[in-house]
């Protein structure tokens, strides 16, 4: 097993000796007005109790050829959850701390094999949130995943906040003007 160390983050405890830190979530800031759910990028654990921790963490995985399945407690959103002595945390980040190592900051770890329960480091990637989003399934992914209209046309139209066809574009445009057209006739008769 490797254990990585690093220098601990300003607000974190430890003097370093004889000690191990793990990527996580702290409440090292929770005493100073902030949330204690703020990620934290590392968390100070004494070397003998990490090694406790680790024990118990490896108790509750199901190895087999491809996924690493967490069997305790599965957070409903699908992921694996576990009490490392300090608070809860998600096991695919304690297990990437403990056989890679702490998780870059901005960085947020992708399932490749798309099953959350999933342990296993192999099958994890640090990419950032956006890229994570954009590689799963949900309707920022879809969407973005569109290159043409409903109605068949190319996006060739590109927004800040959202993308068009110029065919359509120019569809609506002359609809609203008929519309605005008709209404200003209708007062005129009135």
């Amino acid at each position: 097993m490797v254990l990585q160390a690093s220098l601990p983050r300003q607000g974190c405890g430890g003097s370093g000796a004889g000690e191990v830190m793990i990527q996580s979530r702290c409440s090292s800031m929770a005493g100073r007005g902030q949330s204690g759910s703020w990620p934290c990028s590392v968390v100070v654990y004494q070397e003998d109790n990490m090694k406790d921790h680790a024990a118990r963490f490896w108790a509750k995985v199901n190895k087999t050829d491809g996924c690493w399945l967490w069997t305790a407690f599965i957070h409903p959103s699908g992921y694996g959850m576990f009490w490392d002595g300090n608070a809860m945390v998600s096991t695919h980040r304690f297990a990437y701390g403990l056989l890679i190592g702490p998780i870059s900051k901005g960085l947020t770890l992708d399932h490749l094999c798309r099953v959350r329960a999933c342990v296993n480091p192999a099958h994890l990637e640090p990419v950032t949130l956006k890229e994570n989003i954009l590689r799963g399934n949900s309707f920022a992914a879809e969407n973005a995943r569109k290159i043409a209209c409903p109605e068949g046309h190319s996006y060739d139209i590109q927004e800040p906040s959202r993308r068009r066809c110029r065919v359509c574009s120019v569809k609506q445009s002359v609809k609203r003007n008929r519309r605005y057209r008709t209404r200003l006739k209708a007062k005129a008769a009135i």
